[in-house]
């Protein structure tokens, strides 16, 4: 990521010059802590005052003649350098004069053409028409930038997202079907999955509980009896009312886990909150943990695995009905639910305002607007913001594998400079459904990227106070060794967060982030996890050594994949590392994880002769994916640049290109 303060130097504040008494060695104590008192102060971004800034940029003449740039473009090769901040405006003046007259392409010309006018200074004024470049020094105020940027956080806030957007149009498009969904609890129209992978249809909202479901909650220590009285199709949420006349709102996970004769119809762990109208209780008592998902007793797969018996556990066992259910609740049949793998012709829409709209629930975030991350990160597809979001969304599809029974949709676009098509995938609930989730530890956001220096914000302090037992999902990015991040970082902290919650933990990823064989032997322990993703940890890994910790290897990332039977999405991106070779082969071909039906893995080398070649024994690997034939759903192989396996199940031998290129 570029750095919008590439060379920034801010001018020292008053209140963090240290006394003479501090320079002096004397009052040692006092003196110490008045320098932690200035650092604070440093770092403490300025409400008030001025800035001057130095900006480089494309003046349209030169070499850059007749060439039309993009906005894009025009970022990319434009440079932003703080000369300083100031209390006053004639301060910031006499600053932005003196870097003008420092400047020889102001030389001759500037001090007759701008007399005493204040900035902005352009070396463009002065029609030197060979000068490829322009500077242009100029002065913001920074109270104004402040209360802007205060304003367009508030919008931010407010946005909704685009597909909410787009569903909306979709109902008033189509209101009888609505009015109907509303009424009788829903018909569904569901995804087809063609021949091609690409999904078709349009998938409606349903209630998963009818009418008159008993539903038993304790408030304070003193359970209630209510039952559902209706179900917003829109918000996806049930209206319940409770024998005292007090109602609230919950979602399909709530009614899950509180439906009288329920193993999970408890009250929350120390919740401590007392029943309440539906605006304060929606979405504060039990996480969300997919809204929308099927009850696990009444969904059936589609595309059932061999050797599966036709039972799919996306979430946890099925559930019995009992006597005390509602009988209208199964009587009912309910659609099935089809399950895509694959690229699919649906498009990743870029949710710029997502993080704003989400903030991280773990400490040491720093809430920013996308357009505050760096310049030259483009707009759109090309934005920094976009980036993150696609890594979240992968997690979130792992997630949904994992724990909802979806399938695993990915797109994928080109971008201007890249050689390989960046990859998107689709998740059908992602971080604007489960923000308020507890059991999801989330750092894969723009809340912890510092937006100056790109440094990550997590500390192994919070990240260790972050982890409870209830969690099922941790995601981090970022978590690496860089710049002053060094004093933060602590493999050994996501070592005591997995221990934290091994019992339940379900789904784990680690992007950009040092990877150790100790993490790997914490995910061993895991006898319930069903998701890994490893992105590009390997090059962060390599500068750690010692101190008690271990660069992970080949045969720690197979003493996962041998340990954990439920693994179900397997997803590592370590290009020409050494993290999965000949060990993971052979775990995965002695009939590890039956229950895999996602494997993703780009791991390759290049020799004297030929690139791309996949790392471990061809013929092992071979055998190995045409075992898990009838299982795989998705399985990727060292992908090339246009996102297709170099080795195709079931293929010819052109399909087999483990061999590179």
């Amino acid at each position: 990521m570029s750095s919008e303060t590439s060379g920034k130097s801010i001018a020292a504040n008053d209140s963090a010059t240290m006394s003479s008494e501090e320079t002096s060695g004397k009052g040692e104590g006092k003196g110490e802590a008045s320098n932690e008192k200035a650092e604070k102060a440093k770092a403490l971004p300025r409400t008030s005052g001025y800035r001057v800034t130095r900006i480089e940029s494309p003046s349209g003449r030169g070499c850059y003649y007749g060439q039309d740039l993009s906005h894009d473009d025009m970022e990319a090769l434009t440079t932003r350098i703080v000369v300083g901040e100031y209390d006053t405006l004639q301060e910031a003046i006499e600053a932005a004069r003196s870097e003008r007259d420092g400047e020889c392409r102001f030389d001759g010309w500037a001090e007759e053409h701008y007399g005493d006018d204040p900035p902005p200074y352009c070396s463009g004024d002065g029609e030197n028409m060979d000068e490829d470049e322009d500077v242009t020094i100029r002065i913001d105020d920074i109270g104004e930038e402040v209360r802007a940027k205060e304003k367009e956080m508030a919008v931010a806030r407010a946005s909704e997202p685009p597909g909410k957007k787009q569903k909306q149009q979709q109902q008033q498009t189509q209101p009888q079907q609505q009015e109907q969904a509303k009424t009788n609890g829903g018909s569904t129209t569901v995804e087809s999955k063609s021949s091609s992978g690409a999904s078709s249809g349009t998938k409606k909202n349903y209630a998963n509980y009818a009418n008159g479901t008993k539903i038993s909650k304790d408030f304070d220590g003193i359970p209630f009896v209510g039952e559902i009285i209706s179900y917003d199709c829109e918000a996806k949420l049930y209206k319940i009312r409770y024998t005292d006349g007090d109602e609230e709102e919950m979602t399909n996970y709530e009614v899950k886990r509180r439906r009288v004769g329920s193993p999970k119809a408890v009250a929350s762990k120390g919740s401590g909150m007392k029943k309440d109208t539906a605006s304060s209780t929606k979405g504060k008592d039990a996480p969300s943990n997919g809204e929308d998902q099927l009850d696990a007793s009444s969904t059936k797969e589609k595309d059932t695995p061999s050797g599966s018996n036709g039972e799919d556990k996306p979430g946890e066992a099925p559930e019995k009905p009992t006597a005390s259910s509602s009988s209208s609740e199964t009587s009912a049949p309910k659609p099935d639910k089809i399950r895509t793998f694959g690229p699919t012709t649906e498009e990743s829409i870029p949710d710029e305002n997502m993080f704003v709209r989400n903030p991280c629930r773990v400490e040491g975030g720093v809430q920013c607007l996308p357009s505050c991350y760096g310049t030259g990160a483009g707009s759109g597809k090309s934005s920094f913001a976009y980036c993150i979001q696609r890594l979240s969304d992968r997690n979130y599809a792992m997630r949904g594998l994992c724990l909802d029974g979806d399938g695993a949709k990915y797109t994928s676009f080109s971008r201007k400079n890249i050689n390989t098509r960046c990859l998107a995938f689709i998740p059908e609930t992602n971080l604007n459904d489960h923000a308020a989730d507890e059991t999801i530890l989330d750092t894969c956001h723009l809340d912890m990227v510092n937006n100056n220096t790109g440094e990550c914000l997590l500390t192994a302090d919070n990240l260790i106070k972050a982890a409870t037992p209830d969690l099922e999902c941790i995601f981090l990015n970022g978590y690496q060794r860089e710049g002053r991040s060094n004093e933060r970082i602590d493999p050994n902290a996501i070592v005591k967060a997995i221990q934290t919650c091994k019992d339940n933990l379900k789904c784990f990823a680690l992007t950009e982030c040092v990877l150790t064989d100790e993490i790997l032997a914490a995910l061993a322990s895991c006898k319930n996890l069903r998701g890994l993703t490893l992105y590009m940890t390997m090059y962060m890994t390599e500068r750690w050594s010692g101190n008690g910790v271990t660069p992970a290897t080949d045969a720690g990332l197979a003493s996962v994949i041998s340990s954990c039977p439920e693994l179900r999405w397997l997803y590592v991106e370590e290009d020409r590392s050494g993290l999965f070779d000949d060990e993971c082969w052979t775990a995965l071909f002695n009939r590890s994880c039956p229950n895999l039906e996602l494997l993703w893995v780009d791991s390759w080398k290049n020799t004297d002769c030929r690139r791309f070649v996949t790392r471990g024994s061809h013929p092992l690997i071979r055998s190995t994916l045409e075992a898990r034939a009838s299982s795989l759903k998705l399985c990727m192989i060292t992908p090339d640049k246009h996102l297709k396996s170099r080795y195709v199940i079931g293929g010819s031998t052109e399909t087999d290109r483990l061999s590179g290129v």
